[in-house]
């Protein structure tokens, strides 16, 4: 009998937007290699059939009562994993008299400047326009005194030290993608300050991934996700954690040369799951 997966959405998401994140892709290649991939909205009905499940509700908060159904099943992953505000997750948040001299960054306390939340709020007929105090970039400046007060009084926002990691004459960023304890990092540069997507222009694969890394992974009990950070001088500072990881493009063996993300590359990370099933790794268990 087929090992029966279930990826648990939020109960609001839009069915073709799955295709949007990792995990869909990850999804087609267990669909070929024998599981039963099913997706659900309600916890109670994946509870009832299926052998593992993965939450993956694009939100910053989760309700833990909602996923109570799930509280005696075996294999949930990402379980615990139901707040990932900016400022539960980010190391590098100040307040109004912080001791911080170098630049900040102003950025939303939801993930991914709150647009999760926003098409929650179309699902349920609301607009936009009058409910979205978000703006659409994360803001830039050179010193703490240069925020506005408006920021401050503000709980949808956080300002965060800007703690730049040099790379020649760019800036950098690492992303550590975890997936139980198969770890693929990348660092990505840039000319822009803010390096991710099309603003970077250069890229290697790192090998190792820092201690610190891993030990926020186990604090936040993030077996499906992907953390983000930067090193200097100053040491490790992570400043965000996804757990609901957009899509990645797949090149062709040929052109991957060995460290671009190919298909069977994504299938060999996937196999993780595998392991889940056969009891080999468990899911991270926090203590209440």
């Amino acid at each position: 009998m087929k090992a029966i997966i279930g990826i648990l959405w939020h109960p609001l998401s839009i069915a073709w937007r799955r295709r949007e994140y990792l995990i869909h892709q990850h999804s087609i290649l267990w669909t070929e290699d024998g599981f039963d991939v099913r997706h659900f909205r309600n916890p109670e009905d994946a509870n009832r059939v299926c052998d593992l499940v993965i939450v993956h509700s694009d939100v910053s908060c989760i309700d833990p009562a909602w996923l109570s159904p799930l509280e005696n099943h075996k294999l949930v992953l990402n379980r615990h994993v139901v707040n990932i505000r900016k400022t539960q997750v980010s190391d590098l948040i100040l307040t109004q008299n912080s001791n911080w001299n170098g630049p900040v960054v102003i950025k939303t306390d939801l993930n991914n400047n709150g647009k999760p939340e926003r098409w929650v709020l179309d699902r349920e007929g609301f607009k936009r326009g009058g409910l979205n105090p978000f703006h659409e970039h994360y803001s830039f400046l050179n010193s703490i005194s240069e925020v506005p007060q408006s920021i401050w009084r503000n709980p949808n926002y956080v300002v965060e030290q800007f703690q730049k990691e040099p790379w020649g004459d760019d800036f950098a960023t690492t992303s550590a993608t975890i997936f139980g304890d198969e770890v693929s990092s990348v660092k990505l540069g840039g000319k822009d300050w803010e390096v991710k997507g099309k603003k970077a222009t250069n890229w290697e694969r790192i090998p190792t991934v820092p201690d610190e890394v891993i030990q926020k992974q186990k604090s936040l009990g993030l077996d499906y996700g992907k953390i983000d950070f930067t090193q200097n001088a100053g040491g490790i500072h992570i400043f965000d954690i996804n757990k609901t990881i957009g899509r990645i493009m797949l090149h062709s063996e040929h052109e991957s040369n060995g460290r671009r993300l190919t298909k069977s590359r994504l299938r060999s990370r996937g196999q993780v799951i595998l392991r889940y099933l056969e009891g080999e790794i468990t899911p991270f268990v926090l203590e209440k």
